[in-house]
């Protein structure tokens, strides 16, 4: 009985030891250089996109069509503002009143918005802002309130979305 009990406490020290490892996870600089560079710098891809709530529904006016001035923040773990070669594409849907799925018919759609290369990505990055601005015309003027849906394509795969309802302004 006394064998077995020496060699059960030896084998939960054994595997204390095996499950802690030896490696050093202080936080110094060194450590940071050493982790594989894939683990840096997957924490600082984007996380989350976000209708910034400057986007509103423009009326028409003399000589410019209704249409949809759209601000997008992409935003990674910390949520910090960031550029990014996407495709970023736009849906619109009326919105159902006191539904609990509150996303109905969609009403429009525009083409994808491909800022893989720098001019393009440039032509919609607002620096000021830290955000795309996106001027997106109606084809016809909504009469009810509607939701915005965004899509984010990335170029390694992933797609990250996000809504916001739009109020139509006097």
């Amino acid at each position: 009985m006394r064998k077995l009990t020496a060699l059960i406490k030896i084998l939960f020290v054994c595997c204390v030891l095996l499950e802690a490892g030896c490696e050093n996870n202080g936080g110094t600089a060194g450590n940071i250089l050493e982790r594989p560079k894939s683990c840096i710098c997957s924490r600082f891809k984007t996380a989350k996109i976000k209708i910034m709530p400057l986007t509103e529904l423009t009326v028409a006016k003399e000589g410019a069509k209704a249409g949809i001035k759209a601000y997008i923040g992409l935003m990674d773990e910390f949520d910090c503002q960031q550029k990014w070669p996407v495709t970023i594409r736009f849906e619109l849907y009326q919105q159902v009143p006191r539904s609990a799925e509150p996303k109905g018919k969609r009403v429009q759609t525009w083409p994808d918005f491909n800022l893989s290369e720098p001019e393009k990505n440039n032509q919609y990055w607002k620096d000021f802002l830290r955000a795309y601005e996106f001027n997106l015309e109606l084809e016809a003027m909504q009469q009810q309130n509607c939701i915005l849906h965004v899509t984010c394509l990335f170029p390694d795969g992933r797609r990250l979305t996000a809504e916001s309802p739009l109020k139509k302004t006097p």
